[in-house]
């Protein structure tokens, strides 16, 4: 069992003793982008259209959820509120997750026309 693990110790530190020269020998290394950006501008620009695209059909999924809420309720006052005020979060989170692209943009034009 120690010969064999030997042997390919041995085979194993051969072989990297002789790739680490021709790895050396290559002349020019390039990186690719994978993210198509340039900036933190543009980072936050992709970061926030991910959002958005990932945001808006959960948004139609909760607001159709709280309709169904609002109809299951039958003028039970309490599940009638309860309903109403999920309504309203659903409503507030939809204007914060909107809201940031328009804060992004807006900030994104100051900068842009101060940098002008």
């Amino acid at each position: 069992m120690k010969t064999i693990f030997y042997t390919i110790l041995a085979s194993l530190l051969a072989v990297t003793t002789h790739a680490t020269p021709a790895a050396a020998q290559q002349t020019q290394a390039q990186l690719i982008n994978p993210l198509k950006v340039d900036s933190v501008e543009g980072f936050l620009v992709a970061i926030i259209d991910i959002m958005l695209t990932f945001a808006l059909p959960i948004v139609v999924l909760f607001l159709i959820w709280t309709g169904f809420l609002m109809v299951m309720a039958q003028g039970d006052p309490g599940k009638l509120t309860a309903a109403k005020k999920r309504f309203f979060n659903v409503l507030v989170g939809t204007l914060i997750i909107f809201g940031a692209k328009l804060i992004l943009e807006i900030i994104q034009t100051t900068i842009t026309s101060l940098a002008g």
